[in-house]
């Protein structure tokens, strides 16, 4: 059986969130109100869907390193979206899909 685990941190406080999702509907309804957390953070509009959270949460990231006047690196931005101008806990979601052993 897969699980979906989506974790988070927010820009404010660098508080770590994690829950656990069933499916990948249920895991990309959540991701989009974290999105929505981060893009509300950088004072923008919190228009993030289960469809396109992922571009909103690199759209809330840029506005982040701008907000903080750190240059990301434009040509790793598909491999690392940002993650080294910010570090690893200012503002992010990701997820990994896990499979369990189960009854």
């Amino acid at each position: 059986m897969k699980i979906f685990v989506l974790e988070a941190t927010d820009f404010l406080t660098g508080i770590r969130l994690r829950s656990l999702h069933a499916t990948a509907e249920s895991m990309n309804k959540a991701a989009a109100d974290l999105a929505n957390m981060l893009l509300d953070e950088v004072e923008m509009l919190p228009d993030a869907t289960p469809q396109n959270w992922q571009d909103r949460v690199r759209k809330a990231r840029l506005a982040r390193c701008a907000e903080v006047g750190v240059e990301p690196d434009m040509d790793s931005l598909d491999e690392d979206p940002i993650g080294e101008a910010l570090g690893d806990d200012n503002g992010d979601v990701w997820f990994t899909e896990e499979e369990v052993m189960g009854a």
